[in-house]
């Protein structure tokens, strides 16, 4: 029995449509788990809701939210969020070097844009799974993982997608201008203000992460029009 057209279906859901759904569940979900929050900032915890400007994505996950108040169903909807996206993004990579197993050096390349590509997945269950407010190095470490593997992944890709003739050169300038923004998003987060300086650095600090976030997002999904627009793609990974 011919089971490819089961295996076209798999790789069309998640390198399509898995990605969009999970970029699209973790802003709506997060827009809810916002209106969810209880308030406080770190420079006003006495503040009431969530603050586009002065909450980072992390308070929603926060165990007590910073006006002393349980955060039980914002951090549970924030966390969720993470834990589908670090799945859906570590199997979305995983799945793409056989794309590009036909040059020995782009497949090796690929392989290693994977390896940094399942690592930031796992940065993002790791997000979920250690709060700020009870465990802030843990947080730190895989909040700042996260950015700093997909910084590896989108220049592996860039290259490899360059390279080949896989996929239209689009798309490997994309992920280019996300390394580049993700460059400087890590280079404010390393030598920028801090946030706890002040009200203004904290705001600064806040805008930018939530930039970077939607960039992230944003970037993923184009990455998914590569093979939806080009379904033949799919179906020759199985014909090789």
């Amino acid at each position: 029995m011919n089971f490819t057209w089961v295996s076209n279906l798999c790789n069309d859901f998640w390198l399509v449509q898995a990605p969009r759904a999970a970029a699209a569940v973790f802003i709506i979900f997060n827009l809810v788990a916002m209106q969810l929050y209880p308030g406080g900032t770190i420079h006003n915890p006495h503040s009431a809701n969530y603050h586009l400007t002065q909450n980072f994505f992390s308070d929603l996950g926060r165990a007590v939210a910073y006006n002393g108040v349980q955060n039980f169903h914002s951090s549970l909807i924030f966390n969720l969020t993470l834990l589908i996206t670090g799945i859906t993004f570590s199997i979305f990579y995983f799945t793409l070097p056989e794309f590009f197993r036909h040059s020995k050096a782009n497949h090796t390349l690929a392989k290693i844009g994977t390896l940094f590509g399942l690592l930031g997945g796992l940065s993002f269950i790791g997000v979920a799974l250690t709060p700020s407010d009870l465990y802030l190095n843990q947080h730190i470490l895989f909040a700042n993982g996260i950015f700093r593997m997909a910084l590896a992944t989108s220049l592996c890709f860039g290259i490899v997608i360059y390279r080949s003739d896989v996929m239209p050169s689009k798309y490997a300038f994309g992920y280019v201008f996300f390394a580049l923004f993700l460059a400087v998003y890590i280079a404010i987060s390393e030598f920028g203000p801090n946030a706890r300086e002040s009200e203004a650095a904290m705001i600064f600090q806040v805008v930018t992460q939530k930039l970077i976030v939607v960039v992230f997002l944003l970037s993923v999904v184009y990455q998914t029009f590569g093979f939806s627009n080009n379904p033949d793609l799919i179906k020759s990974k199985q014909l090789a």
